[in-house]
């Protein structure tokens, strides 16, 4: 969060000359929001780890604030029923096989909201692919959603947060992994993925050298089990 000099009228407010840059409708939570203004005046910047409960109307602590929400400045968009999306926000990608290896689609919300599927897939030089029948569709990824994943080399998965009483390693290495797809890098066809607790994550595989990518699913037990076959959806 970053403050600038802005003023904003809210009833209650002790430092009206700053505002909290790019904060969305500050009114919705006038509290909450004057309770992070406070501490970024007063101590300059909220650390990572900082623990900031709600403020309820009695003064009392509600519970842990885990996000707000911001505005987002986006070059392209589309217009959707509740105002716009971000042109290049990914929705998906559409994992396809070809040839022992693997090929992801990029799945954007101009695409879902214009309803039309995506039929290239990305290529890590050149022009990206035409999808044609030679591609098999094995299934699509979302976010969090449960891979396993093996490689012939082992993959280094880091430490995100650092914690100096923490006995758990910096760094795991594995040639197999069961973690959960955190994103997609179109610059190379590579993937993200990270650990049950956040605690571990990868930036990064590449797919093309990717043994076997599949798809998991967890039932209300707890219970792991491979994702049936899908067929490609549209929208």
């Amino acid at each position: 969060a970053v403050l600038k000099a802005e003023k904003v009228n809210l009833k209650g407010d002790i430092y009206p000359e700053y505002s909290i840059e790019n904060y969305y409708r500050p009114e919705d939570d006038r509290l909450l929001y004057l309770k992070l203004k406070n501490y970024l005046v007063e101590n300059g910047s909220i650390p990572e780890n900082a623990v900031i409960h709600k403020p309820r109307k009695d003064g009392s602590d509600g519970p842990i604030v885990k996000n707000v929400k911001v505005y987002e400045k986006a070059g392209l968009c589309v217009i959707t029923p509740n105002g716009a999306a971000s042109n290049d926000k990914m929705h998906r990608i559409d994992l396809f096989k070809k040839d022992g290896k693997y090929y992801a689609c990029p799945v954007y919300m101009a695409d879902v909201y214009a309803k039309k599927l995506p039929n290239k897939v990305v290529a890590i030089t050149g022009d990206w692919i035409t999808i044609d029948d030679s591609f098999e569709f094995q299934f699509s990824l979302y976010q969090n959603d449960l891979i396993k994943i093996k490689k012939k080399k082992p993959i280094e998965m880091k430490k995100k947060f650092k914690n100096e009483k923490s006995t758990k390693a910096d760094a795991l290495e594995s040639d197999e992994w069961l973690a959960y797809y955190n994103g997609f890098d179109i610059s190379g066809a590579k993937i993200d993925f990270k650990s049950h607790d956040s605690c571990y994550e990868v930036h990064g595989a590449g797919i093309m050298n990717l043994i076997s990518i599949e798809k998991y699913y967890v039932d209300i037990m707890g219970k792991i089990y491979k994702a049936p076959k899908e067929e490609r959806k549209g929208f």
